[in-house]
């Protein structure tokens, strides 16, 4: 029987997948992180002071600097360029992991249901009004899941903004407000699979291509938290997958550009002892707290990915 389950999730990880903001897009003076209390918004917004490339340079070196590893950045523009028509202006992502703050939350197997979001990942894009970072707020996020979870979500929210903050300095009232009545539980779905763990990988492969979904990176969690987990950690994948048509949806879009933080689509498929499961960020959710167009856009991810998923998972 199928089993949907509501939980908090961490970071892009980096993935999927998209998420506006309805807050006031005036521009606003810039001011010092330190003026700023970014608590409450989804997303946490930097102006960088350095051209685009050097910022995304930057980041890469200064996430390796303090012990994270950088196993993809997503060239968004490039793919995007022939939906766009050549549009789309830069925007890459920047996928990172920490080996050390990954196995501490996943090495429980009641907590691999975040993998929906993992790796972390930073948004870097470049509008008219010049460089922008994007970092999910993960302290906001974890805040409410308690133990394990929230006290390493707060270091991972700490460490990410300090990458940033190196760069330039917070922008206010950029990264979508989140309601008072948030509740972080439901925004991961999670399905028990019909069948093992590397065939639900392939048909869940198979299925998103079939379906017109792109996947441009499938990330072995369990060959990376090999040396920290001492081998003990069971198999776990997350696969980033992309849908064009809809990235560019939002994407095109300046002020919905902050949502590059959650992008690519990622799906988990972990194993433990009572059998496979797979994770989902629920886009819909997610969507609804932001409205527009975003949220039409949301909701129709919801029901590919919930299509691609019902090909493995039990009913």
């Amino acid at each position: 029987m199928k089993k949907l389950m509501f939980f908090i999730v961490t970071l892009l990880v980096s993935t999927m997948s998209f998420i506006s903001c309805e807050a006031d897009n005036t521009k606003k003076p810039e001011i010092k992180s330190s003026q700023v209390s970014e608590s409450k918004t989804f997303f946490i917004i930097y102006k960088s002071k350095h051209s685009f490339g050097k910022t995304v340079a930057m980041l890469e070196k200064s996430a390796k600097k303090k012990g994270w590893k950088v196993p993809k950045v997503f060239n968004i523009q490039k793919s995007l360029k022939k939906v766009s028509k050549g549009k789309m202006t830069k925007l890459k992502v920047i996928s990172i992991c920490k080996p050390a703050h990954a196995y501490k939350i996943l090495k429980n197997p009641a907590n691999r249901h975040v993998s929906a979001m993992m790796p972390c990942r930073i948004g870097v894009f470049e509008t008219k009004d010049g460089v922008f970072i994007s970092v999910l707020n993960s302290a906001l996020i974890g805040n409410k899941m308690g133990d394990v979870i929230a006290t390493t979500m707060a270091k991972v929210g700490k460490e990410t903004k300090s990458m940033a903050a190196e760069l330039g300095d917070i922008v206010p009232n950029m990264g979508g407000a989140v309601p008072s009545n948030f509740d972080p539980k439901m925004l991961v779905l999670v399905s028990k699979s019909k069948y093992k763990f590397k065939k639900t990988v392939k048909l869940i492969l198979k299925e998103a291509k079939k379906k017109g979904w792109k996947i441009p990176k499938v990330f072995n969690i369990q060959k990376s938290l090999k040396k920290i987990s001492k081998g003990k950690m069971t198999a776990l994948k997350v696969i980033a997958i992309c849908r064009p048509k809809h990235a560019y949806g939002m994407l095109k879009h300046e002020e919905n550009r902050m949502v590059s933080a959650v992008m690519p689509c990622l799906i988990g498929v972990y194993k433990n002892k009572n059998g496979v499961y797979i994770t989902v960020m629920n886009s819909p959710a997610l969507g609804k707290m932001f409205g527009g167009n975003v949220s039409k856009i949301m909701e129709k991810v919801g029901k590919e990915t919930k299509k691609i998923i019902s090909k493995v998972a039990e009913k």
